[in-house]
Order: C-alpha cells, then structure tokens, then sequence
C-alpha cells in the first residue's frame, strides 16, 4: 500500500464524500459549507461560514492512504474507530447520520 499515491482533495472520490456532506448538511445547516484542507497523514473535512470570515471548525477526516473517514473530537485529535470508507460503494455515506454528521458509536 505504500507505492499507493496519496489522496489529496482534487482526489473525484474525496471531492463526491464533500459534495455528500455538503448536501446532507445544507437542510439544517444552510450558513455552512465543507471544504477540505491537506495535513501530511489526514485530509481535513472544515466546516466553514459561507460568508464573512471565521475559520471553521474540523468535522472530520480521511487516511489519504486508505480512504478511512475519522471522526474529529478536537482541532488537533480524531476518534478511534472508523466511520466508513471513501472507496466503499456508499462513497462513505455509513460513516454520515441523515444530517450529514459523522456517526458517534
């Protein structure tokens, strides 16, 4: 798995589990959008204002080896267990409650 390249936000599977949690979200949510930033190990799913400024908050991540979706509890800490997968055929949708929340256990 290591010769794997890895996962970067331009990455169609990566951009289709964004484009989900931003449909899910948009009902309840319609102030906030997600977007997603690169770190070296994670890709970071943000919530972010879609207008004015603010910096968000981390709602989640992704492996950029595996495709596993974590669920954020800090800015700089993620949850043990995995949500679901971006490579499985839901494209991650069982790691998302109808909100488009990452699922607690």
């Amino acid at each position: 798995m290591s010769d794997m390249p890895k996962l970067d936000c331009e990455s169609p599977h990566v951009k289709r589990f964004v484009a989900l949690v931003n449909q899910l979200r948009e009902p309840t949510n319609p102030d906030t959008y997600a977007g997603c930033q690169v770190s070296p190990k994670y890709l970071k799913v943000v919530i972010l204002p879609k207008k004015g400024l603010g910096l968000g908050h981390f709602f989640a991540c992704i492996d950029r080896l595996t495709g596993d979706v974590l669920l954020a509890v800090s800015d700089s800490s993620i949850a043990k267990g995995v949500r679901g997968n971006i490579f499985d055929d839901d494209n991650g949708r069982s790691a998302l409650d109808d909100h488009g929340n990452i699922r607690h256990f």
